[in-house]
């Protein structure tokens, strides 16, 4: 697989309460809390921010990026944990941060494709520096980044065990998925650049579960209508404030997995979070979001 770019040798960059920060947009905006969604390397934070997890508590890690242009052709063997996820890159820049802030060397303002993007989170010896000697090799960590049209949630490839595993809190993330998908653009932020249309991809459990025909979302709605056996038209409606998006999406059901097709870069991942709660609730209940308005 070619690289689009790369920063070719490890560099030290800095992380703080064991953690650092991948951004694929130029502003920053309060993200979900850890320990939402994600396993022991990666979390989700917001569609333009993850948080990646280093056995050192305080102090350096050593990092390096590669961007492809495509998929990997396989896993990398040299590496103790793998975890995957997906991020929304509008203007093709990338940057790895320490949680109280700095980069690395070369890791502040990486050019990767615009649109979304696929990031593999590599790393290896993760030991806390209570117990790491002299004798120990450094902690290491790579991510690689490429371009996708599909969403397809967080993924774990291989586990290192450092950290117990913990309960995905699928409802607490749709109700920050739900707020960030109708919230307008902020002051600071520039309005996306014109991309194309994406897709969200979810495994169905098992059986199809039955969907509700209408999502309440404030004083606004989204309207599931069957158009074919196996399809659906996602619209919204209502409301006096603008729509998220004004024009209709499809939802198919094929192969065992759900197609949310023709959606906005900027609400995939977080429709994608959104899915993951509506595949496992009662239809009859109300959605997360509604349920927490109410209290």
């Amino acid at each position: 697989m070619a690289q689009w770019s790369v920063v070719d040798s490890f560099v030290r960059q800095g992380v703080d309460y064991c953690q650092y920060q991948v951004r694929s947009a130029p502003y920053w905006r309060t993200g979900m809390e850890i320990f939402v969604v994600g396993d022991d390397l990666l979390h989700a934070s917001s569609s333009t921010e993850c948080t990646g997890f280093a056995g050192t508590h305080t102090g350096g890690i050593q990092m390096r990026v590669v961007v492809l242009d495509g998929p990997p052709d396989e896993i990398s063997d040299d590496w103790d944990a793998i975890s995957e996820t997906t991020l929304w890159c509008p203007h093709g820049e990338l940057s790895v941060h320490a949680l109280m802030g700095g980069s690395g060397e070369g890791l502040d303002a990486i050019s990767v494709p615009p649109g979304l993007i696929r990031i593999r989170a590599h790393a290896r010896d993760r030991i806390h520096e209570v117990t790491r000697t002299d004798d120990d090799p450094p902690e290491q960590h790579e991510l690689l980044v490429w371009p996708v049209s599909e969403e397809i949630g967080p993924l774990t490839l291989r586990e290192d065990h450092i950290r117990r595993g913990r309960e995905q809190k699928r409802a607490k993330a749709a109700v920050y998925a739900m707020l960030d998908v109708i919230r307008p653009y902020g002051t600071h932020e520039d309005h996306d650049p014109d991309l194309p249309r994406v897709t969200v991809v979810r495994r169905l459990p098992g059986t199809m579960p039955k969907l509700a025909r209408r999502l309440p979302v404030g004083d606004r709605s989204v309207h599931l209508t069957r158009t074919g056996a196996d399809t659906f038209e996602w619209r919204w409606t209502g409301g006096s404030a603008a729509l998220p998006d004004d024009k209709p999406s499809v939802v198919r059901i094929e192969n065992g997995s759900l197609r949310h097709e023709g959606v906005l870069g900027r609400h995939a991942v977080m429709l994608g979070l959104i899915w993951d709660h509506l595949l496992e609730r009662n239809p009859d209940d109300p959605p997360a979001w509604e349920r927490e308005r109410a209290e």
